[in-house]
């Protein structure tokens, strides 16, 4: 891409990611949403077939997130694929077309998320089959521990007894 036309669709991307004001300014200083502003610029100023914004929208204000969302719709609809890493499932829900479910490193599903929902019967939202699919066990130690809670002992009960943490020491 020829310099001046890649400076142009910078500054464009940067209007659009609401970072001209800080386009000067060195990334150290950026916030952490900026910085993934940024990197998501960076990732769309070649126009590539497809685009990984990995948690381009985390901690970005509701607006930026909006904007942010907007664009990713609109690449997608013009027919790029974009994948998208977050542990936000309800933004993925929103989002994702098709969701790939990893566990540990490890593929666990992929699919629509009514393929998703189909493999764990009784879940509603990609959460729920999240947590079926991967290890939904962990709900009853919630549930042990709230019955405990429940049946009077603030501590919840034996097994949820944790040591106490010992006070850091002052820094210097």
């Amino acid at each position: 891409m020829p310099p001046a036309t890649a400076r142009a669709r910078a500054d464009r991307l940067f209007r659009l990611l609401e970072l001209e004001d800080a386009a000067d300014a060195l990334i150290e200083g950026y916030s952490h949403g900026m910085r993934q502003k940024t990197a998501l610029a960076g990732a769309l100023l070649p126009r590539p077939a497809g685009a990984h914004p990995r948690r381009a929208h985390r901690r970005a204000r509701p607006p930026s997130s909006r904007r942010i969302k907007q664009l990713l719709r609109g690449l997608t609809a013009r027919g790029r694929t974009v994948f998208l890493s977050t542990h936000v499932l309800e933004v993925a829900e929103r989002l994702c077309d098709r969701v790939a479910i990893l566990d540990h490193g490890r593929l666990i599903a992929e699919g629509t998320l009514d393929e998703l929902r189909a493999r764990a019967p009784g879940t509603a939202s990609l959460e729920e089959a999240f947590v079926a699919l991967t290890h939904g066990a962990g709900d009853r130690d919630i549930e042990e521990f709230l019955e405990g809670t429940e049946a009077g002992d603030p501590e919840g009960g034996e097994r949820a007894r944790l040591p106490r943490a010992r006070p850091r020491p002052p820094r210097r």
